[in-house]
């Protein structure tokens, strides 16, 4: 599947960190908004920042970096948040 395929039909991938006493999630979405190519990080607040490109590769190299930078410390990919009750 072609990259630009993707874009408009991924959702968000999850990451996890179960280290301290709860465990925390980190989101990463791309996606199209208009005619700009935007990355989406979801914090394990809550709180989101996004990031605007003009090129869909730009966007794909900022995610894979957000990636292995989690990865990096440990995050682990997962299907979605699941939150303990």
């Amino acid at each position: 599947m072609k990259k630009s395929m993707l874009t408009d039909k991924m959702g968000m991938l999850w990451f996890s960190d179960d280290s301290g006493s709860a465990t925390q999630f980190v989101g990463i979405g791309c996606g199209r908004q208009d005619d700009a190519y935007v990355l989406t990080l979801v914090h394990p607040d809550g709180s989101q920042e996004t990031k605007t490109f003009d090129d869909e590769d730009a966007m794909f190299e900022g995610a894979l970096k957000i990636h292995c930078g989690l990865d990096m410390r440990g995050w682990r990919l997962c299907l979605e948040p699941q939150h303990s009750a």
